[in-house]
């Protein structure tokens, strides 16, 4: 089930999220093409011919400046959407969201543990 059927949002919650995300796109998607270029400007600098410090430091505080307005964006897009929960859908969102963080970190591990026993067993193989 999906979290929006989970929270029972009322198709005028729906309406507003749709419209506060479809506002908003066209920022973050400019936001991310610009973390992208500041990433290959700062890649370039790096390993360009020629090393300049300061131009990999320049490039490095552009691509940090871009980075930060994507993160802005979402968090504001976020604020905007937890203002139209109710107090009862927000205590919802928020089990919903430490359940699947629990679950993740939970896969995490055990992706871990499973790496590290391979890893063992390669060790421990007769040559």
């Amino acid at each position: 089930m999906d979290v929006l059927q989970q929270l029972g949002l009322t198709q005028d919650q729906i309406r507003q999220i749709r419209k506060t995300n479809m506002e908003r796109r066209p920022l973050l998607i400019e936001a991310q093409a610009k973390v992208r270029e500041a990433n290959r400007s700062l890649d370039d600098a790096i390993y360009s011919d020629t090393v300049d410090e300061q131009l990999v430091k320049d490039r490095l505080r552009q691509a940090q400046l871009a980075q930060s307005e994507v993160i802005k964006l979402r968090f504001m897009n976020e604020f905007a959407i937890r203002q139209i929960l109710t107090p009862e859908q927000l205590a919802r969102f928020r089990e919903l969201r430490q359940r699947f963080s629990g679950n993740r970190e939970d896969s995490q591990v055990r992706r871990k543990k499973n790496f590290v026993k391979r890893q063992l067993k390669r060790q421990t193989r007769p040559i």
